[in-house]
């Protein structure tokens, strides 16, 4: 997971929701695909985790039961086929 650099709209400065996929703009219009997910704009978003995986307990952290700790409520990241589907199949 990436590091996130929060803009004044709450999202990381130049990045945009494309697909359910949280990417720079930049990135996703002149490649490589560097995605940052999971990300809150995906349909399976795990939002009890905050799309971490981890939540807190007794002073530290487990794996998020909704989610079986990989940040999405179905257990499958598929940011990558989620792009490739908006951009028509390419890279």
């Amino acid at each position: 997971m990436c590091d996130f650099h929060l803009g004044t709209n709450g999202w990381p400065q130049d990045f945009e929701c494309v697909n359910g996929v949280a990417i720079d703009i930049d990135c996703y219009v002149e490649g490589p695909w560097d995605t940052c997910y999971p990300a809150p704009c995906h349909p399976n978003y795990c939002k009890t985790c905050l799309g971490t995986g981890a939540v807190e307990e007794d002073g530290g952290s487990v794996d998020c039961e909704n989610c079986k700790g990989t940040g999405y409520t179905n257990g499958k990241n598929d940011s990558i086929e989620r792009l490739r589907a908006h951009a028509g199949g390419g890279e």
